[in-house]
């Protein structure tokens, strides 16, 4: 229930006004007052999530990185064992 609503003043700006009494939120819809742009960081958080991830992503880059190699040795290794192999 929303017991305080945003509107618009005299002057423009926005005013909290109380609502009595209290109106369900699909009367007043879900908004709110819109930020001014600058340069202030935005972080997208979940539950149960670390905020800061980038040791994880250049540890998982650093095993597909070396994933990627072995898969290429041993495939240059079997192709060299099967031209062997037909002679």
């Amino acid at each position: 229930m929303q017991k305080v609503i945003m509107t618009k003043g005299p002057d423009g700006n926005h005013v909290e006004t109380a609502v009595d009494p209290p109106v369900s939120l699909e009367v007043t819809g879900n908004w709110r007052v819109t930020q001014k742009i600058d340069d202030h960081n935005v972080t997208y958080m979940r539950v149960n999530f670390p905020v800061s991830q980038v040791g994880r992503y250049k540890t998982v880059t650093v095993i597909v990185i070396i994933l990627l190699v072995i898969a290429l040795l041993l495939s240059t290794v079997l192709g060299v064992c099967a031209c062997r192999m037909k002679k």
